[in-house]
Parts: structure tokens; C-alpha cells; sequence
């Protein structure tokens, strides 16, 4: 395994650490890395326990600034993906308090005026802390100066898949924008009975193969190789941008972009480094440590990396046979997987499939025609003439 990949190993588990408020165990654990890479003369191991500590050190900071945020009382300029008008009760994004820089969760029970989504909001009311989350009661608001445009553009999105999809809008506002507000628990409950509740978001394999059906779009308009992929890379950090930059979704684009950078420079690099760099950027946000998503999308693709190499090792690829050979590697990735984000899954929600590996493998070839394919409706949903298309992909979505 590459250094790079123990140094971002080592950095997310001090931030892990350091916002569990286990500081004994940190400094003991980080003590005697250190004291064996001094005994050893090792430098690397001397350079991750560097590496925790400054993860712990991250964590602590970024909960030092969360709690100074608590406390600050005064007006209140934030960004919601949702309108803001009386009644109205929405989760978003505190940008400052008091004129101080505060990037921190906000709820706001509206009492009186109205903002656009994605216009910069004054808030006023009641303010109270409930964990690392602001709740601001009986809120008077008023439109700022700046507008978020990508913030704004969003719910503009999710309209259009509204009058597109209809009673499946639901499910096609979680595959495409990352909006799962809406979603009936019954079907999340069906889909994680089945292992498959990572479907249900915009995850590292959604990106993938948005990204594989644009270039294959591209070389078959006779771009060249180069364009191809700069063209891609461009559009998945467009639409990546507009629904929001989630963990997942950030750590696919990043291991893309690393791929493309590594073929065009004709440079072999170990796919354990492409993923360190992936999951890595996220942690520039230390609560993305945190995330289900990220932790999910990080450890489902260690799994895959670690079953090509198992497979590679185990399984003979003979010319007579290589359909059996193709089978029992898809199905020893789809295992491998499974087992390591299993105790993840049965932790957050309460349950363990053991047809994860199976139905994965069943899902993978669905999901790979139905994520571009919903992709290009949500494009061409504002063309009348697409009228067709959508319904097609719509009946797809029921099926699914």
C-alpha cells in the first residue's frame, strides 16, 4: 500500500479521534507510534503518527470554532436550498453570526418575510444550540446581497424532475440531485433489507458511470482522446458543483480526474493512490470524517481495489471459460464489498443483508444503464420534443 494511502488512513482516524473526545487514547496511540518509528529508526511511521495528530488537532479546532459559533448571539446570514416565507420551517447553511465567519447547520421556523431559495438570508429571532445545530425561532427574514446561483438552481432541478417523473419523482430527485427529503421510508427500508441502500444516493459509482456514459458520448462524436476526457472531467465538476458537492460524489470526481491525469502523462500509479487522493480531499472538510456517505464510498472502494487483487491471485482466466472467470470476479468484488461495509451498515441501520453480494451483483448492470439514462432526462427534460424519452425512462424507474 502506498505512503499516501497510510498518511490519509492515518489523518482520518485522528480526526475520528479528535471528535470523539478521546484524547487519552489519541495521545497514547500516537506515543507509541512515535516511540516505535524512534526504536526502529523508521521515519514513515514517525510521519503518520504526524499525520493523526494533526487529524486530532483538525477536529478539535473545527469543534473549538463550532462551539464559539453556539454561543455567538446576533443576526444571522445564511443560504437554503428552499424558500423561505411564514409557516415555513428549513434546514441550511449559516455562513455568518454577527459578522462573524460561521460555517455551521441552521433550522429556521419562520415567523415573518420571504427569501428565494438560494438568496442570501438576515435572520432574527430566538436563537438556540441544539448540538452543532443552530434553531432559530420565531425568525424574521429578509433577502441579502449575495445570491448562491448553484444553491438557486438546484430547486429549479427538482421541478423539473417533479413534472417529468411524477409519482417516481421521489426517486429520481435521490438518484440525480442528491435530494432525499422526499423519499418514502418504506422504499429506503426495501432497499437496505436487499443491501442495496447505497443506490439511494449520489455515491462514487453513480459518478463513475455518469462519467463513463459522457466520455463513450464523446468519442463517439470523434473527440479525441484528450478532449474526450477534459470534456468529461469538466461536465461531471459541473454537475457535481450544482447538487451540492457531496463526500461521495467529490471523492469519484477526484479519483477520475487523478486516472485521466495518470493515462494521459502515461504514468502506471497504484490504484490504492487513487484512492487516497479521492478520499482524501473531502477530510479538507474534517466533519466529511463523519459521514456515512464518505465512510460507505471510501471502504466500498477499498473493497473493490482489495478483490482485484484477490482475484488476480485466485481466479484462472482461461479462453474456453473467461465468462466464468468474468462472473466469479464480479461476484468476489461484490463479496469483498459487502463483508467490509457490513459492520458500517448493521451499526447505522440496525440490519445486516445477506443477500448483499448477490443482489449487487444483480443491481450493477441495471444501475450502470439506468444512471446515464436518467442523467440524460434530467438534460433534455426542458426540451418538449424529449416528452417521450422521459416517459420511457420514467417507466424504467417504476420497474427498478
Amino acid at each position: 500500500m502506498p505512503l499516501v494511502a497510510l498518511a490519509v488512513i492515518a489523518y482520518a482516524a485522528g480526526l475520528a479521534l479528535g471528535f470523539g473526545g478521546v484524547v487519552h487514547l489519541t495521545a497514547a496511540s500516537v506515543g507509541c507510534a512515535g516511540i516505535v518509528g524512534i526504536v526502529a529508526r523508521d521515519a514513515r511511521v514517525i510521519a503518520l503518527a504526524a499525520f493523526a495528530v494533526a487529524g486530532a488537532l483538525a477536529a478539535r479546532g473545527t469543534a473549538l470554532d463550532e462551539e464559539r459559533c453556539a454561543r455567538t448571539r446576533g443576526p444571522i446570514v445564511a443560504v437554503f436550498a428552499e424558500a423561505l416565507a411564514p409557516g415555513a420551517f428549513v434546514r441550511g447553511e449559516a455562513r455568518s453570526i454577527a459578522g462573524a465567519t460561521c460555517a455551521t447547520p441552521v433550522t429556521v421556523a419562520v415567523r415573518r418575510g420571504s427569501v428565494p431559495a438560494g438568496q442570501e438570508a438576515l435572520i432574527t429571532g430566538d436563537v438556540s444550540a441544539t448540538g452543532r445545530r443552530l434553531l432559530v425561532r420565531g425568525a424574521s427574514v429578509r433577502p441579502g446581497r449575495d445570491p448562491d446561483v448553484l444553491v438557486a438552481f438546484r430547486p429549479r432541478l427538482g421541478c423539473g424532475l417533479d413534472s417529468a417523473f411524477g409519482v417516481n419523482a421521489a426517486l429520481a430527485r435521490a438518484l440525480l440531485i442528491a435530494d432525499t427529503r422526499s423519499l418514502d421510508p418504506a422504499i429506503r427500508d426495501r432497499y437496505a433489507t436487499a443491501g442495496l441502500v447505497h443506490v439511494l444516493s449520489i455515491s462514487g459509482l453513480h459518478v463513475a458511470i455518469i462519467a463513463l456514459a459522457v466520455e463513450l458520448l464523446c468519442r463517439a462524436a470523434r473527440l479525441p482522446p484528450r478532449g474526450a476526457s477534459i470534456t468529461t472531467l469538466a461536465l461531471v465538476a459541473i454537475y457535481i458543483a450544482v447538487i451540492g458537492a457531496p463526500a461521495p460524489a467529490v471523492r469519484s470526481a477526484v479519483m477520475l480526474g487523478v486516472t485521466a491525469v495518470c493515462r494521459l502523462l502515461q504514468r502506471n500509479t497504484s490504484p490504492w493512490g487513487w484512492l487516497a487522493i479521492g478520499g482524501g480531499v473531502p477530510l479538507l472538510a474534517p466533519r466529511s470524517d463523519l459521514h456515512l456517505g464518505w465512510q460507505l464510498s471510501v471502504l466500498g472502494m477499498a473493497g473493490l481495489v482489495a478483490s482485484g487483487t484477490l482475484a488476480r491471485r485466485l481466479i484462472r482466466t482461461e479462453r474456453r471459460q473467461r465468462w466464468r472467470a468474468q462472473l466469479a470476479t464480479a461476484l468476489l468484488a461484490s463479496l469483498v464489498a459487502s463483508l467490509v461495509t457490513g459492520p458500517l451498515v448493521a451499526w447505522h441501520f440496525g440490519r445486516l443483508s445477506l443477500v448483499a453480494p448477490v443482489a449487487n451483483l444483480l443491481a450493477s448492470p441495471i444501475v450502470a444503464v439506468l444512471q446515464p439514462t436518467l442523467f440524460l432526462a434530467l438534460a433534455l427534460t426542458p426540451i418538449p420534443a424529449a416528452e417521450r424519452f422521459v416517459e420511457v425512462t420514467d417507466a424504467i424507474v417504476t420497474e427498478l
